[in-house]
């Protein structure tokens, strides 16, 4: 049976795990029971206009206790994966926004079983104050950490627009402040957000290749009930999300201005079917995995190939870059 990650063109969170640990490794999702400071008002209101409540966190427990979290999803995907190793990952809202106390208490309980050999904390750039990032640097001496950190796009003005409320400067300073601390960063991205065209993601790919990243989260844009995007498409305000066709193009030349060593930990995003308005090619994740790979085939492309033939004018071109409407480049497609 041929290996589907052998067929990739980019490094896949698949065989970055199974080089490092030497057999399957799968990833538990919990609920910490978090909000953030885009929620309850420190920020804003009412949270990220594409955020649904209800498909945050572990959808496959109803308790917050953290044991019973992890012996459950690790029956679960060791079942459907044939894993035997996990990585416990935090990701309903932003898993650093609470007291330090409470947060040590939660990263320890996701750490007592033996087979949990990592730990992933999801969050935002401004929710890492001096003592959330002194706690991080203790559990990044106990075990694989990695933080995955929000940005979306590294365009303000589609951040404003849709209520991120933060800036991309927070963002790169919160990186910057991680990786000092020897902390894995992955970056939160969506592609296609309403507005942003295939030139501005890759400015944002850009942008992301200067910072001192080891992991890319890629997002389609899609439509989540009881989201404020929701509401937007009901009463036909908003722009139809990327095709499937649309979404492999603008991938492949993201990833191709995405450093090769940067671990892809996924390049399109899932919803539950009953969370999910539009688009509805994006509940088939394996047709649009087919898709790319072949595209990227035929492309003859892989990640970084555009930073490898062009490298030295992308330094010169994204020397104190700060993404605008205003810049332009080609890409190769």
């Amino acid at each position: 049976m041929v290996d589907p990650n052998s067929q990739l063109r980019y490094r896949s969170l698949t065989a970055h795990l199974k080089a490092r640990y030497g057999t399957k490794v799968a990833r538990i999702t919990l609920r910490g029971g978090f909000t953030c400071p885009n929620r309850d008002g420190t920020r804003g209101r009412g949270g990220c206009t594409f955020c649904s409540g209800s498909a945050m966190g572990a959808s496959h427990v109803r308790t917050n206790d953290i044991a019973e979290q992890l012996a459950v999803g690790m029956r679960r995907v060791s079942r459907r994966y044939r894993a035997d190793r996990f990585v416990a990952y935090f990701n309903d809202y932003s898993a650093t926004y609470a007291p330090t106390d409470r947060l040590a208490k939660l990263y320890g309980a996701a750490l007592k079983p033996d087979d949990v050999v990592g730990l992933a904390i999801g969050t935002r750039p401004d929710c890492l104050p001096p003592d959330v990032l002194d706690l991080l640097s203790e559990f990044n001496e106990k075990t694989d950490l990695w933080v995955e950190l929000g940005l979306q796009t590294a365009h303000q003005d589609r951040l404003d627009a849709i209520n991120r409320c933060h800036t991309v400067e927070e963002f790169a300073q919160a990186v910057l402040a991680l990786a000092k601390r020897d902390i894995a960063v992955c970056a939160h991205v969506i592609l296609g957000l309403p507005g942003e065209t295939c030139q501005r993601d890759m400015e944002t790919a850009e942008f992301l290749s200067r910072l001192p990243i080891a992991g890319i989260k890629i997002h389609n844009f899609h439509v989540l009930r009881g989201s404020k995007m929701e509401q937007a498409w009901n009463r036909g305000e908003m722009e139809q999300p990327p095709s499937l066709d649309e979404h492999v193009r603008r991938t492949r030349l993201f990833l191709e201005r995405i450093p090769a060593q940067v671990v892809i930990l996924r390049v399109a995003g899932d919803a539950p079917k009953h969370a999910l308005i539009a688009p509805n090619w994006c509940l088939d994740k394996q047709a649009f995995l087919r898709a790319l790979t072949r595209h990227m085939a035929e492309q003859d492309s892989s990640q970084g190939k555009f930073l490898g033939a062009r490298r030295a004018d992308l330094v010169k071109r994204l020397d104190g870059f700060r993404p605008s409407d205003h810049e332009t480049h080609q890409d190769n497609d």
